[in-house]
């Protein structure tokens, strides 16, 4: 608020108004200084997107952000420049408005994907599968099932088991291909995240020490859930990984089972 000239309740200075002639002169007229209290009440109050909106300034921190980035990674930025830079671009000036969504659409996708990756490895979880391949084994090579072969032609615990393996491989050859596609898509999410996270943590380091503190929390908070989305991604990864290494290793052995185990089994108990 701009101090008014005289104050209100100085007769005095009235006084001096009507006793002096009006004068113009050529000089631009002067209005005293806001008081430091009061700059230092708006600067807080509303307080300025970082470095301004000049285009120049924004340039010059992209550049440097770039650079940081190469710094940081030079393989991922020589892969994913232009991605970088546009990311770069989007982000300055510094807004808590644009920081506080960033990259909340791949946050979003990566969730839809990781209740997909949850789902198909119940999936195959709940089928048991090695409890019934060990058991399976343990019936077929065990002294009493060779013995129990010679009076019968064929037990119903066979054909209950080859069912049910069956059953199992029939699944896991359904499953298989949907795991691969959701590596593939969490792969990608995971480079998306990497990337948001990288460019994140180059201008943080280009912008040092933020003077708003709503601002310089934003970031940082952002940060650090990028990391944890970064984290979980590669858990994920994994967690595909080592699933389809179990379908395939599980049915290999049902295969095994279904088309060598059992037919030798069953030709031993005939020409005893």
């Amino acid at each position: 608020m701009v101090k008014p000239l005289f104050e209100t309740n100085s007769s005095e200075k009235k006084e001096q108004i009507v006793a002096l002639p009006l004068q113009f002169q050529d000089l631009p007229l002067q209005f005293p200084e806001t008081p430091v209290e009061s700059k230092v009440s708006t600067a807080i109050s509303i307080p300025a997107p970082l470095f301004g909106k000049q285009d120049k300034d924004n340039r010059t921190l992209v550049e440097k952000s770039c650079k940081r980035i190469a710094e940081i990674n030079v393989q991922l930025y020589e892969e994913n420049s232009e991605y970088c830079a546009s990311q770069c671009h989007l982000l300055f000036p510094l807004l808590v408005g644009v920081i506080v969504d960033y990259g909340n659409k791949d946050l979003g996708r990566m969730r839809i994907t990781s209740n997909e990756v949850s789902r198909n490895v119940n999936i195959v979880t709940q089928t048991r599968c090695n409890e019934y391949v060990e058991e399976t084994i343990k019936k077929l090579t065990g002294k009493q099932s060779w013995f129990s072969g010679i009076f019968t032609s064929k037990t119903d615990w066979i054909i209950k088991f080859e069912a049910h393996l069956s059953s199992i491989s029939q699944t896991f050859s359904t499953v298989l291909p949907v795991i691969d596609d959701l590596a593939i898509d969490m792969r990608q999410h995971n480079l998306k995240l990497v990337l948001k996270l990288v460019v994140l943590t180059a201008i943080s380091d280009v912008v040092g020490v933020i003077p708003d503190p709503l601002l310089d929390t934003t970031l940082q908070s952002r940060k650090v859930i990028l990391q944890q989305s970064v984290t979980q991604s590669q858990l994920l990864i994994q967690e595909l990984v080592s699933t389809k290494r179990y379908i395939v290793t599980q049915k290999q052995q049902i295969d095994q089972i279904i088309n060598v185990t059992i037919p030798m089994f069953n030709s031993s108990r005939n020409n005893t």
